[in-house]
């Protein structure tokens, strides 16, 4: 009886589990200098349009010692903002079919050397 009634349990949450909204990056292992770094975010569990599960994704990078460096941001209407200081060099799209958000960063130097990750905001400012 135990054994079914967990079954069901198991089951009546699955609803819930598979309903997460979830981001993964691709990134290449090693980008030489003066090459194009190209990122690309793949959106799970809502479609990159709906406002109303994903607000919008983000890029950001972490340098050694823990900094972290806000790069660009692309809403679900496609508004975008990216770093000022760094503007000249990125390229924010995003592909709808594919339920995908990219990053391409060109010029890549030693001072760019980080950890590269994306985020989704579920409301306008809450990045997770």
């Amino acid at each position: 009886m135990s054994l079914i009634f967990l079954l069901f349990s198991f089951i009546s949450a699955l609803p819930c589990v598979l309903s997460q909204v979830t981001v993964s990056l691709s990134v290449p292992e090693l980008v030489k200098p003066s090459e194009t770094l190209r990122l690309a975010c793949k959106v799970s569990g809502a479609l990159i349009t709906d406002g109303s599960k994903i607000h919008a994704v983000d890029f950001i990078r972490q340098f050694s010692g823990s900094r972290f460096e806000f790069l660009a941001h692309i809403n679900y209407q496609q508004g975008t903002a990216l770093n000022s200081a760094l503007k000249s060099r990125l390229t924010l799209s995003r592909d709808t079919a594919k339920n995908e958000a990219y990053l391409e960063f060109r010029g890549m130097t030693a001072e760019d050397t980080a950890m590269y990750y994306c985020a989704k905001d579920t409301l306008a400012g809450t990045a997770q």
